[in-house]
């Protein structure tokens, strides 16, 4: 178990150096962590992490990226949303949710959103959750307007006398509230706007009621993801610091091709 977790853990450190990460020793740590604590494959938390960490931390540190695992950690425990989809969905819309001025709390309490109850996929809401983001931050396309414009919803608010674009969080929530009354027609057309289908878009808008609820229970974490004593492992820190020694500069490291366990 130990030589598969270390197999796993070298695959995270050379993701995490590859991807220019500035803390990539402590991303391995994390990466080996969820293998042990949480039963991922190694792919699965090397791209979670990694896609987590690109999205909203600034490199400097994992203290927030720890802080999203544990915030997502309890979601899951309260819902039926899984590790695994929740994962997923990070990978594939964390970095659109982040572009267009979605927070952590925010995306992950979206996330689940679309994973409680709705049985959709974590691929499938992630890639619904992506087109939305991406659609979303895209308000200068008139014909995205005019969809919006179609179902009674503003793109701008009057702010101090001037118009003010609404957030994306603003214009999901208020869509949810009109979208079940919409016919079947619109619902295409805009599902089509949003670049979704319109079966996964009318369950995603249906469970908006619990986005609150989600987003209290990401913000009231108090139990860790992390399994403390496997990201600490002398055996992990001894792999790991043949990759992070202090005088090594991240940009000019050459990995070997097999770690010597």
């Amino acid at each position: 178990e130990m030589t598969s977790s270390l197999v796993g853990s070298e695959m995270c450190i050379r993701d995490s150096y590859d991807s220019g990460a500035a803390n990539a020793a402590q991303l391995t740590d994390l990466c080996a962590a969820l293998q042990n604590s949480a039963g991922m494959s190694s792919e699965m938390s090397s791209g979670y992490i990694l896609a987590a960490n690109s999205a909203y931390t600034l490199h400097d540190g994992v203290d927030s990226l720890i802080d999203i695992l544990d915030g997502q950690n309890s979601i899951i425990n309260s819902t039926s949303a899984g590790l695994q989809d929740m994962a997923e969905a990070t990978i594939l819309a964390a970095a659109s949710a982040a572009q267009c001025g979605i927070s952590a709390d925010e995306f992950s309490a979206l996330a689940a959103t679309a994973l409680d109850g709705t049985a959709m996929s974590g691929k499938a809401a992630g890639s619904m959750l992506n087109s939305i983001f991406n659609t979303l931050s895209n308000l200068s396309d008139p014909s995205i307007i005019s969809a919006l414009n179609s179902v009674g919803i503003s793109i701008t608010d009057i702010s101090e006398g001037s118009n003010a674009l609404r957030s994306p969080i603003q214009l999901i929530s208020e869509l949810a509230d009109q979208f079940n009354t919409l016919d079947s027609s619109s619902k295409n057309s805009i599902a089509d706007i949003l670049g979704t289908d319109a079966a996964s878009l009318t369950a995603f808008m249906s469970n908006m009621k619990s986005y609150s609820d989600n987003l209290a229970l990401y913000r009231a974490s108090a139990v860790s993801l992390i399994d403390s004593s496997a990201a600490t492992s002398s055996e992990l820190n001894k792999a790991v610091n043949k990759f992070s020694a202090a005088s090594v500069s991240y940009t000019h490291l050459t990995l070997p091709t097999k770690l010597e366990v």
